[in-house]
């Protein structure tokens, strides 16, 4: 009996059973992961390339960001984070909600320009994404001046909140996990 072919390290092993639509890759690294994606969604060129056009941001972070499920030694691995301020996590889903506007994780995110750098150095490759602040809607019961004292300590604030009957949330409390609407609960 034949041996059975080999693949190769980046070649697909075939959509995942629990997502048919997502691809599964066997990869040496996430650096190999990155290289692979960063060069599908910026083609053609080596050194910084600027997308200034807000829907075309979304639509390469899109490519960048393709539903893909990694194996590495039958581990499942997080091979793209981002970073910002003194923090940082997995990228773990996006979407494209149209207009410039993106969904990353559980941010939604209005860009303004995406700038990638690549190089033939894959460990020094790199995506910077650059956002307009939404004002502030009210959900957070900071003041204001709060919001410009957090941006001034972290780089960027942010506000949680959900969506009810078209209002935005006034907080949760944190002991019943309920929302707080026009000041009550």
């Amino acid at each position: 009996m034949p041996a059975p072919e080999e693949k190769g390290p980046s070649e697909p092993l075939g959509t995942s059973e629990e997502s048919p639509t997502e691809l599964v890759f066997h990869l040496q690294s996430p650096t190999e992961t990155f290289d692979l994606r960063i060069a599908g969604a910026f083609p053609g060129k080596l050194g910084l390339i600027e997308i200034a056009n807000p829907t075309e941001a979304v639509e390469r972070l899109g490519a960048l960001l393709l539903p893909t499920v990694f194996r590495r030694n039958d581990l499942s691995h997080d091979p793209i984070w981002w970073f910002r301020g003194h923090s940082s996590q997995s990228v773990e889903t996006f979407r494209d909600l149209e207009g410039g506007r993106c969904l990353l994780n559980h941010m939604e995110l209005t860009l303004r320009r995406v700038v990638a750098y690549r190089s033939i150095d894959t460990a020094h490759q790199f995506v910077y994404v650059e956002c307009d602040p939404d004002p502030p809607v009210g959900s957070d019961p900071h003041s204001l001046r709060s919001l410009e004292e957090r941006v001034a300590e972290r780089g960027y604030a942010a506000e949680e909140y959900g969506l009810f009957r078209g209002m935005p949330s006034l907080g949760w409390s944190t002991m019943t996990l309920q929302p707080w609407i026009n000041g009550k609960l």
